[in-house]
Parts: structure tokens; sequence; C-alpha cells
């Protein structure tokens, strides 16, 4: 029961010719689905950022509208703040402030001055009722929206989502 030499180096070199070059399919088809997998995970990222830039972009001229109430409010007759400044430091009373500090658009260029981030909504004196965003990009929200919000044009970008505040009784010039 001799062997003759050569015999299994015969195998080997058939068993490898039999999977020359099937690596290379497999690797193609799994580059492919790693590149499929990257591309959604990316959307779905991105998704998320913005769901996050929107959540932010509510809080922040939410807080805004909210000082503007607390700025109307807080003497009689009721007046409007004139700037965003007169919010950080009301002129009527010295120690006073209505908002914390002046909140940038979450979407605006970061290079501006945070205070021109805001489209003012003025009344006819000048005053300050409301902001909106000057950015007009898609928005993926479409309801739930805090109760000083209203909607232009069913509110499909960030500057058509107007916060404002309106007293519910009196005779408020808006």
């Amino acid at each position: 029961m001799g062997r003759r030499a050569g015999q299994g180096m015969v195998r080997m070199s058939q068993v490898g010719a039999a999977n020359k070059g099937f690596s290379y399919p497999i690797i193609l088809v799994l580059v492919a689905v790693l590149a499929i997998g990257a591309g959604l995970t990316n959307k779905v990222a991105s998704t998320l950022v913005r769901q996050a830039g929107e959540a932010e972009l509510i809080f922040r001229a939410t807080s805004i509208c909210n000082a503007i109430k607390s700025y109307y409010v807080s003497v009689t007759p009721n007046i409007y703040p004139n700037s965003l400044q007169d919010l950080l430091k009301d002129p009527r009373f010295p120690d006073r402030k209505h908002l914390r500090k002046i909140y940038p658009d979450p979407f605006a260029k970061t290079d501006q001055d945070t205070s021109t981030h805001w489209q003012l909504l003025l009344n006819s004196r000048g005053q300050i009722y409301g902001v909106t965003s000057k950015v007009e990009r898609p928005a993926l929200r479409a309801s739930e929206f805090p109760p000083c919000v209203e909607l232009e044009e069913e509110g499909k970008q960030y500057n058509q989502w107007r916060f404002v505040f309106r007293p519910v009784t009196g005779s408020a010039d808006i």
C-alpha cells in the first residue's frame, strides 16, 4: 500500500484550482452590502440630527416667546419689547430678566450675531410680539406644536413656523 510520490501534491493543487477566484465575488458582495448599510445608517442619522435640531428650534423660540409674554404682562399698560435685548435686561426694572440669553437659531449659520438669527415679528409700533427662523429649509415636523406656534402655508419650512405671543384678552396692537 505504497503511495506514489507526488500524489498528495496533485490533490492539493486540484483543490486550490477549484477555489481560485471564489473569494473575490464574495468580497465584492460583502462590500456592496456594507455600502448599502452605511447609506441607510447615514440617512437615519441625518434624520435624527434634523429632528434634534427641530426640537432645539422649538425650545429656543418658545423660550423667547415666553419671555415676550413675561415682559408684556409684567406691567400695565401692557407693552411688547422694542428689542430682544429688552428681554435680557428690562429697561423698566433694573434687576429683571425675562430671558437668560438670546438663544441662536440652531439652523442658522454660526458666524452671525445671535440677535440677527431670528426674523422679528413686529406690531405697528415696531415692538416684538414673536420670532421666526430665517432658514428656508424643509421641515420634518408637521404637527404637535406648542400653543405659541402659528404656521404659515402649513409650516412646511422652518421660516414658516411663527412663535408669537398674543394676549387672550384686551386690545393688543399686533
